[in-house]
């Protein structure tokens, strides 16, 4: 096991400690690791070590030990932003990165506290996506919830303007290569289809003009 999916477990093994495991969605680009264990052959290429977990109902979560001590446990350090009190987890040589997010709320708060915990949330456009669309993996012993690969693909699809050009050229790779294992899969290429439809229009826009761009078929 390499040294960063060793840290990635360490943090899900806290996770599942404290009891928040089960309230959070693992999306980002880690995703793909996990999609190792859904398609046959498939060879994750993680190139970043920014870890982002998406809280689907921040009210709902009631950890059973304080989260942010025993991340400090496991030598993170952790950072309040002053400005929005947003939560960032850093390990100590500054290579890994955690952060929580959630869907953007009425109040329009940039940061949102999670629960009984003192971990404060993001609040993001287009998260929401995961909200029922997620796998449940078990990863050494862990049960955890990933984003869907449909949910993934068409999520970054929608942030692929806002992102820096280099994160950019990486999302629509990681989106071409794991397109190839969807449209191998009648049922993987039909849940991609039917969340498609599921989406308010002006997401359909977005996702249809990022693939122009990019050239890149979703539906043939």
């Amino acid at each position: 096991m390499k040294i960063s999916e060793q840290k990635l477990r360490d943090v899900l093994e806290v996770l599942d400690q404290t009891g928040v495991l089960s309230n959070v969605i693992l999306i980002g680009s880690w995703c793909l690791l996990f999609y190792e264990k859904v398609f046959e052959q498939f060879d994750s290429t993680i190139r970043t070590l920014d870890v982002d977990f998406y809280v689907p109902n921040v009210k709902s979560v009631r950890e059973k030990k304080d989260t942010i001590n025993c991340l400090k446990d496991i030598n993170f350090d952790v950072i309040h932003d002053t400005l929005t009190s947003k939560t960032t987890f850093i390990s100590p040589e500054g290579s890994f990165e955690l952060e929580f997010l959630t869907k953007l709320n009425r109040g329009q708060l940039s940061c949102v506290k999670v629960g009984n915990t003192n971990i404060y949330a993001e609040s993001l456009s287009y998260v929401e996506i995961f909200s029922s669309n997620y796998i449940e993996v078990n990863y050494y012993g862990l049960n955890v919830k990933v984003a869907s690969p449909a949910s993934y693909i068409l999520q970054k699809l929608l942030i692929n303007d806002k992102r820096k050009e280099d994160k950019r050229e990486k999302d629509i790779e990681s989106i071409r290569y794991l397109m190839q294992y969807i449209v191998a899969s009648k049922k993987y290429m039909e849940e991609l289809k039917n969340l498609f439809d599921s989406l308010p229009k002006k997401w359909k826009s977005k996702i249809l003009d990022t693939c122009f761009r990019n050239d890149l078929i979703l539906f043939r």
